[in-house]
């Protein structure tokens, strides 16, 4: 499977989903527009790929080994999953 600008559909929306589960800010509305090429062209360039904008084997392919080594889905950023809880401080007046 290959997308570009130009492309729309569940395969572009299943790609912005998992760009947007590792991180990367991105709409996710079914259309592989301009947003959708820069952040794939971002992606590609943080893994050493071709860079070109467009979604092929290789890209996918990637996509595919973090998503199964991280476990990551379509629950949110891996910041979202993994941010502490945050314990609250309890703050005296100064004298």
């Amino acid at each position: 499977m290959i997308l570009r600008v130009g492309s729309s559909g569940d395969n572009v929306l299943d790609l912005q989903n998992k760009l947007k589960n590792l991180g990367y800010i991105i709409d996710t509305d079914s259309v592989y527009g301009s947003q959708t090429e820069s952040v794939v062209k971002q992606f590609q360039e943080d893994y050493g790929l071709d860079i070109d904008g467009v979604a092929g084997d290789q890209t996918f392919g990637k996509l595919d080994s973090l998503e199964s080594n991280t476990g990551t889905q379509d629950t949110g950023t891996q910041a979202e999953q993994k941010a502490p809880a945050v314990e609250p401080v309890s703050v005296q007046p100064y004298q």
